[in-house]
Formats: structure tokens, C-alpha cells, sequence
């Protein structure tokens, strides 16, 4: 199924089969061309039309487990005939950067946390894995280290607001680590560096978008408590929030997986609740205007 779509502006629809591939349709839905990498989660366009998303490929890292394929997320960039120009791992960037000590110590305590949550999962069906026990490749829980869910461009004027940042920069949630990196990107495609890094009082989040008022917008799925979510805005430096809507008063606002948020030309903010189903868009008091 089509995990999420992109209109381009020559009129081109990018679809999105979470972790399959992409394929640019055209107005009859025909296809044009096919990227057939594990493409998921988000695709955008350049000014220049070239395409950039995340994807991802499995492949052993021994310096973090021994023996289990980990998922390696990556950037890649196409030409707009969906012509591969290059992709960057989002692991060396940072493993290539000051942040390299403190990304390899979360890395290692969120796999060790994982490795238990297997045993449990495993005692928890151990009847079902002892009638067949072909199950057990089924109970992945430390594969998917970085699960990276948006990717977005920094341009000029987040870039003047932020000094952490340049334009050109690449903002990368990820999920599994509650942390947001901003990578420069190679002029060839062929790597980059995580040249902005910062973990705080969210977790799981979605949707990372730099704003021109300075700070960064996050739907932050589970960072609110148990069971609960919010939209936030983030000081880049401090970390500190500087802004949240947790919902419409009375209602449970909470989504455990997706969730978007979007700052409207209006200065209003488009929020989705994924998992419910329900979107809003809501005035800086809170004030819903429609759901």
C-alpha cells in the first residue's frame, strides 16, 4: 500500500510503499520509473528537482552486535528521472563526528534494553516457538536500530534563525534513539557528517521541520507520559520547550506509532493523530479551529 505520497511540482506523484520502494506515477497513474531500494517513511523534492528520502539497507556491524544484520538508514538522492545519485549513511555521518562517543554509547545501552525485551518476548510465546520453532525469526527487536521517519532540508531562512545551522543541511528524526541529527551532505552524494546533534525531553518523535522563527517542530509521541502525546517546538540550543498542544481538552491524544504536524502559513499548526485517525489544525493558544 502507499505509505505516503508527494506531489511534485512537474506534476508527478511520488508513492511510497513503506520499506519496498518508490514509484513516480503520472497523471493517469501510469509509471514512469521505480526506485527499488526499502525506501520508507519520507520523500521530498530540492528547488533544483532533485529527490531525496530515507531508505535503508540490513548488514552486519560487528562493533555492535556480533552476529545479528542491523539496519543501516540512509539518505539517497535521485536525479527527476529517478536516476540514483547517491546515498549517505546516516550512522557514519555521525560515527564520522564529534558525537561519535555519545551515539556509540546510545546505540549499545538501546540494543542491550532490546536484547532483553527478545528474552521476555520469547518466555512470553515459548509454547509457540516450542510447537514451531521456525517462529523465532519472526522476534526482531534490536534490528531496526536508528528507525529514521523524516528527513528535511534546511534552507535559508531556518538557517539564519538557528545558528547551530546551514543552509543545505539535512534535519533527520530518529525514532528509536528519541534523537535529531542535522547531516552535511557531500556535494557528490557520497557521504556526510552529523554536524548538529541533540537528544531531550521527547521521545519516539516524528516529523522534524525546522521553522523560521528559530525553533524546530516535533510531533512527540510518547514524550508527554504514558499514553499520552503532544506537538512541541524546540530551542535548538538548550533543547528546552518552548511550546506544546497536547490535545483538545477532555480527549486522549495519543499516538503510539506516526504522527504529523505541519506550521501553516497562518502561523496555526496542522497536527494528525495517526493512530486515531483525527487531525487538527490549532491556533499558538490551543484553540482548535477544526477536527
Amino acid at each position: 500500500y502507499f505509505r505516503k505520497v508527494r506531489l511534485l511540482k512537474s506534476g508527478v506523484l511520488l508513492a511510497l510503499f513503506g520499506g519496498r520502494g518508490m514509484a513516480a506515477l503520472g497523471p493517469d497513474s501510469e509509471v514512469l520509473w521505480t526506485y527499488d531500494e526499502p525506501a520508507h517513511h519520507d520523500v521530498r523534492e530540492l528547488p533544483n528537482g532533485t529527490i531525496y528520502g530515507l531508505d535503508r539497507r540490513a548488514r552486519l556491524m560487528p562493533e555492535f552486535h556480533a552476529s545479528r544484520p542491523l539496519l543501516d538508514d540512509r539518505l539517497y538522492f535521485l536525479d527527476p528521472h529517478g536516476v540514483l545519485l547517491g546515498q549517505v549513511s546516516v550512522l557514519r555521518s555521525l560515527l564520522d563526528s564529534p558525537y561519535a562517543d555519545e551515539v556509540r554509547l546510545t546505540l549499545s545501552e538501546d540494543i542491550e534494553r532490546n536484547t532483553q525485551r527478545e528474552e521476555l518476548v520469547k518466555k512470553h510465546y515459548a509454547d509457540r516457538l516450542a510447537a514451531d520453532p521456525s517462529l523465532v525469526h519472526k522476534i526482531d527487536e534490536i534490528g531496526d536500530i536508528f528507525h529514521c521517519n523524516s528527513a528535511r532540508v534546511i534552507g535559508l531562512e531556518e538557517a539564519a534563525a538557528i545558528p547551530e545551522f546551514e543552509a543545505g543541511w539535512y534535519l533527520v528524526s530518529i525514532r528509536q534513539l528519541s534523537a535529531l541529527v542535522a547531516i552535511e551532505v557531500n556535494e557528490g552524494f557520497d557521504g556526510g557528517v552529523a554536524r548538529w546533534w541533540k537528544r531531550g525531553a521527547w521521545s519516539k518523535q516524528h516529523e522534524a521541520t525546522a521553522l523560521a522563527n528559530g525553533t524546530i517542530l516535533l510531533f512527540d509521541n510518547e514524550g508527554a507520559g504514558e499514553a499520552h502525546s503532544r506537538v512541541i517546538e524546540v530551542d535548538p540550543t538548550s533543547g528546552e520547550i518552548v511550546w506544546s498542544y497536547e490535545g483538545p481538552p477532555g480527549v486522549t491524544f495519543f499516538s503510539r506509532v506516526g504522527g504529523t504536524c505541519h506550521r501553516l502559513l497562518n502561523g496555526n499548526t496542522l497536527v494528525v493523530e495517526s493512530t486515531a485517525g483525527m487531525a487538527y489544525e490549532v491556533k499558538r493558544d490551543g484553540t482548535c479551529v477544526w477536527t
